[in-house]
């Protein structure tokens, strides 16, 4: 798959999306180092400064069925979780659906969007997007997101943050191709097999209680087949979340 750098763009996910409405069919990645208008879910903004990040988004020309393209959200999850693991002594946890954490702080968020669907259900194309905390920038996170920011790696680690500009570039692209092979072999078995297993023992809230957005608190008894949050209701009852959002019930 065709890979393309730039230092500088407004949202991967945005440049790549447009490409494909204009006509794009053929596969790639687009990575930025900086972004001026990061895209989170929901319509949230992404935090994406310059120096402390890596931002990339893939783009395939893919048919498929929403409920197939929805799995491709926890396959980059899976993916980026093994890509960093080789560079930290350490395991990523992965937050239903789309986050990953790293000692108990978000370091990275996921973004799928599709394409508007043909008359027959299925998508043209799919984006998916990622974005890394690296580094916590100089006088550190935002004051609306510092609570439960963080970076994969500190300061402290010599060999990675005593890296001049060159190097530090190189170092992000490395990771950023790594990213990319990882999300390969995965998806050279999609949609017959599913990371699922290793996305089940990354799971950051299996066996906790989570509050559902706009909904009751429940208990997560783990992640199902088809990567569903498997839960049950203060009176016992049980169900299968296929999508949503929770938080962590402290």
């Amino acid at each position: 798959m065709e890979i393309c750098f730039v230092e500088e763009t407004t949202s991967t996910n945005t440049v790549l999306y447009e490409e494909g409405l204009a006509g794009r069919t053929k596969d790639c990645m687009l990575v930025a180092f900086r972004q001026t208008n990061g895209k989170g879910r929901r319509g949230r903004d992404f935090y994406s400064p310059v120096d402390t990040g890596l931002y990339l988004s893939i783009f395939l020309h893919k048919e498929l069925e929403v409920s197939k393209a929805l799995l491709l959200t926890p396959l980059m999850a899976v993916a980026a979780s093994e890509a960093v693991e080789k560079y930290i002594d350490d395991s990523i946890s992965i937050k239903w659906v789309n986050d990953l954490y790293y000692k108990d702080k978000k370091v990275s968020g996921i973004l799928t969007e599709s394409s508007p669907l043909t008359s027959d259900g299925q998508t043209e194309f799919v984006v998916i997007g990622i974005g890394l905390n690296l580094f916590e920038p100089e006088g550190g996170f935002p004051e609306d997101i510092k609570g439960r920011a963080g970076a994969i790696f500190d300061k402290s680690i010599k060999n990675v943050t005593d890296m001049s500009h060159d190097e530090l570039t190189a170092f992000k692209k490395k990771l950023a191709q790594t990213i990319l092979e990882r999300f390969e072999f995965h998806y050279s078995k999609f949609p017959n097999e599913t990371p699922v297993e290793e996305y089940r023992k990354r799971s950051y809230i299996s066996a906790r209680w989570v509050q559902i957005l706009d909904g009751p608190e429940v208990f997560v008894e783990g992640i199902s087949d088809d990567f569903g949050l498997a839960i049950q209701y203060r009176d016992g009852s049980k169900d299968i979340l296929k999508a949503g959002e929770v938080s962590l019930v402290l």
